[in-house]
């Protein structure tokens, strides 16, 4: 969970309309094991429902690259209580955004409502937290919009493919250096059944925490979260491999192409680092060594 936490943090610094990051803020554990932050920001009386599971490409194995994303991509295909593609025209209907995105150490979801319909939206992220119920109906078609949007961003793209074989040369051992859409050879071997998977394994309340944001109070929006996610089984507890450890490099790596749709060069640099991220550097995580690089 820290590698998550840690991620979470430079998000939310970079750019998330939240206030302040020097703020406080209430926490506390559901009886299922999933944790919860509320943030208070009465300036205006909206709330952010944002579940983040501890989940992303770097617990996928070689053969199912990209299985974290598909996955992010079949939670909007329903559950026994929510048809396929609802999901986000009910945020809408009720005056809110939703989205969701996927990295290497985490997937996450969220909804921006009036407060008034927070729960609401906690009921619809619980709801599909153990309901989804996709069969090839659902999974075919998204599949192939998984394959065609890496078709559009990086196979159409010189300077992105380029990009993603320099970051497999820097680390070609370590999950990191695996695109997180996934080698396209890989989406289009998916099964619905890796999918079911995936989702059984890693969408555990214990394996999520919960951000909610904005004109609320924990007094207020504790009993909501209760009510909903707090009413989510856990089925299981994760098991996380090791990652590989990489080597240190001895020399320099060169990775030089040439494609006649450049015109213009292109010149990427990539160190290897002291990271808090285990076997990144090749080497022992010290944390003496990060701080001043941070």
């Amino acid at each position: 969970m820290q590698r998550l936490l840690r991620s979470l943090f430079l998000l939310l610094a970079g750019g998330f309309s939240l206030p302040s990051f020097a703020l406080d803020y209430d926490t506390f554990t559901l009886k299922n094991g999933m944790l919860v932050y509320v943030i208070e920001d009465h300036r205006t009386p909206v709330a952010l429902n944002f579940v983040w599971y501890h989940t992303g490409s770097a617990d996928e194995v070689e053969g199912k690259t990209g299985l974290a994303h598909m996955l992010e991509h079949l939670m909007f295909k329903g559950t026994k209580n929510v048809p396929p593609q609802e999901f986000s025209k009910i945020v809408a209907r009720n005056g809110g955004q939703d989205n969701a995105f996927t990295s290497r150490d985490y997937t996450a979801y969220y909804q921006k409502v009036g407060v008034q319909n927070l729960e609401k939206m906690m009921w619809l992220e619980a709801d599909r937290m153990r309901g989804l119920t996709f069969t090839d109906k659902e999974f075919l078609p998204e599949r192939n919009v998984v394959a065609e949007e890496r078709r559009m961003r990086t196979d159409s793209n010189p300077s992105a493919r380029f990009y993603e074989e320099l970051q497999h040369l820097h680390l070609p051992n370590h999950p990191y250096g695996r695109p997180v859409i996934g080698w396209m050879r890989d989406i289009q071997a998916f099964t619905a059944k890796d999918a079911h998977q995936w989702y059984s394994k890693w969408y555990q309340p214990s394996n999520a925490f919960l951000i909610v944001a904005g004109d609320v109070t924990a007094e207020t929006v504790r009993p909501m979260i209760e009510r909903t996610y707090g009413a989510v089984p856990n089925t299981k507890n994760i098991q996380r491999a090791a990652w590989p450890v990489e080597p240190l490099f001895t020399e320099t790596k060169v990775l030089k192409k040439v494609d006649a749709d450049i015109t213009v060069p292109e010149y990427i640099r990539l160190y290897r680092a002291p990271s808090y991220f285990e076997g990144v550097a090749g080497a022992p995580v010290v944390k003496e060594d990060i701080v001043p690089l941070a």
